[in-house]
């Protein structure tokens, strides 16, 4: 039997109405990891982008309009995974990340499939009488 290291790997869209400090600043707390680093893109169009690292593990928040309604979103990767990357040996985790955020955090998530046609939406059911 032949050991292999796999990395991980997460993609998640948020629909969040406030600053992606003011939603740095909720999935930090919510997620329990580091404060975010929040700079200005060096590239155009010289957007905000939010950073920070924990347990081996990158992730970067941004400003989104791939998903219509989805403003920000939340990546997250294993460091030091080019080898595991290019061999197709990462884990997906993003449903599991994106039910964790709607729970804990209480933002509504998207994850698409990889079709890229549909998705896995984790939203607040709105009751009406």
């Amino acid at each position: 039997m032949k050991n292999e290291i796999y990395g991980a790997k997460a993609l998640v869209y948020l629909k969040y109405e406030g600053d992606i400090a003011t939603l740095a600043r909720k999935l930090g707390s919510g997620l329990l990891i580091p404060e975010f680093c929040i700079e200005e893109r060096e590239c155009p169009p010289h957007d905000l982008l939010a950073t920070c690292e924990v347990f081996g593990l990158e992730a970067w928040l941004e400003s989104s309009v791939e998903i219509d309604g989805f403003a920000y979103s939340f990546k997250v990767e294993t460091e030091h995974s080019l080898e595991e990357s290019f061999n197709d040996r990462m884990h997906d985790l993003s449903l599991w990340l994106a039910r964790f955020i709607f729970s804990i955090c209480e933002v509504e998530t998207f994850v698409p499939n990889s079709d890229g046609c549909a998705g896995m939406n984790f939203s607040f059911v709105s009751q009406q009488q």
